[in-house]
């Protein structure tokens, strides 16, 4: 039980904390205050709450494929929020820098970039804090098992906080440019993780066509190990990947590159 409720709960929390150590770091660049935090977690927890109380309900929803159908959903929103967010980061490089009356650099029209970082924490934690508590009330009443389920989840927690904390301090000490394009670079990842789970999602509901494992890597890195839970929260990491989950996965970063090269059309050059 302690083991199995360490790895739940480092793979539900580790992509959540991961992406908001991302938004953090480009949101120190950008200097917007993180207000955006607490409105994305407390919508998030609110409709994770709603998600698991009514999850027996929307288990029954599309003949039976009701839960597949709505977290295929989330993870489509998010990769698609993702990818809006990067189109306004590549086209507020062309924005009109302005000054507080501290002299502090602020730049113009950031509530596109606070609106869609509440929305991909919110809907990132629906998703994930659903799981969590499904797991959490279906042992919550063992008091045999209630330790170690807490300990257990504490555990998992911890790593994928401190996960977080580690990616956070090192993308916002990268020196120039590369800090910009690193987080790009991972939001992208992020956004073509959240394809190819949609894309899982949709096949275990028979919406997409059943196809073979393009390879096995399961002997390199198992998925159930701290580090196949960390590249998977990255990078999306499958030991045994469908080709129609590779193709998800490979078509939204191709969409994340062209909304960037859209959004850097309308930039006037100016360097983040």
């Amino acid at each position: 039980m302690l083991l199995n409720s360490v790895i739940l709960i480092l793979q539900e929390t580790l992509e959540a904390a991961l992406m908001i150590s991302v938004l953090l770091a480009v949101n120190v660049r950008l200097q917007i205050k993180p207000i955006w935090i607490f409105c994305g977690v407390t919508l998030g927890i609110m409709g994770a709450c709603i998600y698991a109380y009514h999850i027996e309900a929307v288990s029954e929803w599309l003949d039976g494929v009701g839960q597949e159908f709505i977290n295929a959903l989330l993870q489509i929103a998010i990769a698609l929020c993702i990818t809006l967010y990067i189109y306004w980061l590549f086209r507020f490089k062309g924005q009109t820098k302005q000054y507080d009356l501290d002299g502090r650099l602020v730049y113009s029209n950031q509530v596109q970039f606070v609106l869609l970082m509440i929305c991909i924490i919110a809907l990132g934690l629906t998703r994930e804090g659903a799981e969590v508590l499904l797991y959490l009330g279906g042992f919550f009443p063992s008091s045999e098992q209630r330790f170690s389920m807490a300990a257990g989840s504490g555990i998992g927690f911890g790593i994928g906080l401190s996960s977080s904390i580690i990616l956070y301090y090192a993308l916002v000490n990268i020196p120039g440019p590369w800090r910009f394009r690193s987080a790009v670079i991972l939001l992208a990842l992020f956004a073509a993780n959240m394809a190819s789970q949609a894309a899982l999602q949709l096949t275990q509901a028979d919406w997409l066509p059943h196809t073979q494992a393009l390879w096995d890597s399961s002997s390199l890195i198992s998925e159930r190990s701290v580090l196949g839970h960390l590249f998977y929260a990255i990078f999306g990491y499958e030991a045994t990947p469908s080709a129609i989950q590779v193709g998800s996965y490979v078509a939204a970063i191709v969409l994340v590159g062209i909304a960037a090269k859209i959004g850097n059309r309308f930039s006037a050059g100016s360097k983040i």
